[in-house]
């Protein structure tokens, strides 16, 4: 998403691989957390942040106790819609 807005993209769509995902035919040993696939009721989320880990507390696990950036402030957010 940061690459895309640089170049005028308005947002960016994601979808799962279907091949991640179980059919429904498959046993539960055969999906998470036994497997990468996910159950067919399963659903991906993330998200696009530029470095790893949580924006608003770098370096640090992001417990209700954590120090938080302000989220208007925190680097790596991408400038479009994802």
């Amino acid at each position: 998403a940061v690459n895309a807005a640089k170049y005028g993209v308005a947002g960016v769509l994601v979808y799962t691989d279907p091949a991640d995902i179980n059919d429904g035919q498959s046993s539960a040993n055969e999906t998470f957390p036994n497997s990468w696939c996910l159950p067919p009721s399963g659903v991906e989320r993330g998200s696009y942040y530029e470095y790893f880990g949580d924006p608003l507390t770098p370096y640090l696990p992001a417990n209700p106790s954590s120090f938080r950036l302000d989220p208007d402030a925190a680097p790596g957010f991408p400038p479009i819609p994802a």
